[in-house]
């Protein structure tokens, strides 16, 4: 057998975790909201002196409250699991933009400056722009203030551009801190639950897969393939690897260390979910457990030891 699942005793447990996420009283967390920041390439001696790195470092203490995510390291992940070296990367940052709430931008190196042109024109992805230009390398005419600021200016509800210095040693973060929290407060829930013939949003679907993989503690990615059509069969999971991607770039999925096959939750990573009755989702992790243990002994070693 390819994965546990493939065992007639399945049958009864996915028919009661599908339960679980069909039933009413799932809420998504209100620190769900999901800030991606892009910028200069981190590389060389000097990667931990770029903004987006400086910025990132700062975010971890400072904006707790809303989840930070690296494109790039999405993107780099995805490839190397897939070997797909022609994705277009252009297609993956759209539809990375699908899942966020905002993304802060630094135009610090060529690529950068080509995301801010390429990110201007895109009108899903524009409204969500913080954009964070150098203070000191701004003329007037410049195609950037004529092109691209302009757009994102026009159109993004995080409007205007912020002008800071990034050669200066004094942080002003603070102010990118208080774009982000005026614009996107952190004081509302809302209702997590299957829309028309069983479909979900792309950021609905990141947040039921890390719940999903979270419940089963160890799981690999083919049973959990088949764990999701079977739970819910009229959802589709064609984007799966990309959401793997997405949350292994969080750091809220990680390869076992002991088999690098199975997918487990990261440390300290905490759920977009929340349920009115946390007990019965208890009971079905002990369900689980006790399915692994007679039909899956490896899964079993790997769950148990997984927070």
């Amino acid at each position: 057998m390819s994965h546990p699942f493939e065992h007639p005793a399945s049958g009864a447990l996915l028919e009661r975790v599908a339960t679980l996420y069909q039933s009413r009283g799932i809420r998504t967390a209100k620190d769900r909201h999901i800030i991606f920041v892009c910028g200069g390439r981190a590389r060389g001696p000097s990667s931990g002196r770029t903004m987006r790195a400086r910025f990132i470092k700062y975010a971890a203490s400072r904006l707790k409250k809303y989840r930070i995510f690296l494109a790039e390291a999405a993107y780099r992940d995805f490839v190397s699991q897939t070997g797909d070296d022609f994705f277009n990367v252009a297609q993956f940052e759209t539809l990375i933009a699908q899942v966020s709430d905002c993304l802060v931008l630094f135009p610090e190196s060529p690529g950068s400056f080509a995301e801010a042109g390429f990110f201007s024109h895109a009108d899903e992805i524009r409204r969500k722009i913080l954009l964070v230009v150098d203070s000191r390398r701004q003329s007037v005419d410049s195609f950037i203030n004529i092109g691209p600021i302009d757009l994102i200016n026009t159109h993004s509800k995080f409007k205007s551009a912020l002008q800071i210095p990034y050669s200066s040693r004094v942080s002003h973060f603070k102010h990118i801190r208080e774009r982000i929290q005026n614009r996107i407060p952190t004081q509302l829930t809302a209702t997590f639950s299957f829309g028309e013939e069983g479909q979900l949003s792309f950021r609905n679907k990141i947040y039921l897969v890390y719940d999903f993989i979270s419940l089963f503690k160890a799981i690999r990615i083919e049973g959990l393939e088949h764990a999701l059509k079977t739970c819910f069969p009229r959802t589709d999971f064609s984007e799966l690897r990309q959401i793997l991607s997405i949350l292994i770039a969080g750091r809220y999925l990680a390869r076992s260390p002991s088999n690098e096959e199975f997918l487990i939750t990261g440390k300290n990573a905490h759920h977009f979910l929340e349920f009115s009755k946390p007990h019965l989702r208890k009971k079905i992790e002990t369900r689980i457990l006790i399915f692994y243990r007679t039909h899956a002994i490896e899964s079993f070693d790997i769950a148990r030891v997984t927070k």
